[in-house]
């Protein structure tokens, strides 16, 4: 038996599920990516670049999880609080990775 792990496509189907595992609306949350999309070059072109980096910008692990999808998981770890060993857990990601994000959104 394989498990499925939470995911933002299967949550989206059920607006009330989503709204539960959120605390936000599906038109809070695609209101919410359109403000954030916007800004999100800026701020990354600004981390990439910070002074105290030590690698070359393009070095480095990619995110595994879409932006909407880093959203989704930030919103989901703020609603309930889940440990980072579980919520790396649900969203396929080492734990490390789950702080990392937290950390920076």
């Amino acid at each position: 038996m394989q498990l499925t792990m939470l995911n933002l496509e299967k949550a989206k189907k059920s607006p009330n599920f989503f709204r539960r595992l959120t605390g936000i609306s599906l038109q809070e949350f695609d209101e919410l990516m359109a403000v954030l999309k916007k800004a999100y070059p800026d701020y990354e072109r600004r981390r990439l670049s910070r002074r105290e980096r030590e690698r070359e910008i393009g070095a480095g692990g990619k995110f595994k999880l879409s932006l909407q999808e880093r959203v989704f998981m930030t919103l989901f770890f703020l609603r309930h609080y889940l440990t980072f060993a579980l919520l790396g857990f649900l969203f396929e990601l080492h734990e490390s990775n789950a702080y990392i994000w937290r950390k920076v959104s």
